[in-house]
Order: C-alpha cells, then sequence, then structure tokens
C-alpha cells in the first residue's frame, strides 16, 4: 500500500506494478501527524472491505502492509 497523506479527499487511486513497489495507491484525506493519515487509512480500508485492519509494518512510512482479520 502506498499512501498520500493530505489529499481533499480519501479514495484509491491506482496501482503501481513496479517491481520496487507493487502496491495500491491511497490519497488520505488527512494530515501526516498524530496518527491522523493512518487512521484514515485504516477507517477507509476496513470499510471497503467489510473486515478489520490492521498496519503490519510501514506505521511511520509512506509505503505500508495491512493485515487483513
Amino acid at each position: 500500500m502506498h499512501a498520500k497523506p493530505g489529499a481533499k479527499q480519501t479514495s484509491i487511486l491506482g496501482f503501481d506494478d513496479s517491481k520496487t513497489k507493487n502496491a495500491v495507491i491511497i490519497s488520505i484525506a488527512a494530515p501526516p501527524e498524530d496518527n491522523k493519515a493512518n487512521k484514515e487509512l485504516i477507517k477507509f480500508v476496513s470499510k471497503l472491505l467489510g473486515k478489520r485492519v490492521l498496519i503490519k509494518s510501514g506505521a511511520n512510512s509512506k509505503l505500508k502492509v495491512l493485515k487483513v482479520l
């Protein structure tokens, strides 16, 4: 997952299929401060999938690995 915080709205922008990323790109309508962008990302993906989601790695990075429970 590649997160882009500070956007006007939270939405899926596309997919980066390069060898280094291979990730879904999501814009996040929250600033990257005080864990706000991470919380918004978890809320958005959880709602899309209808399942609980956790950040497995990358909490302080734009590239994240999510775990669906």
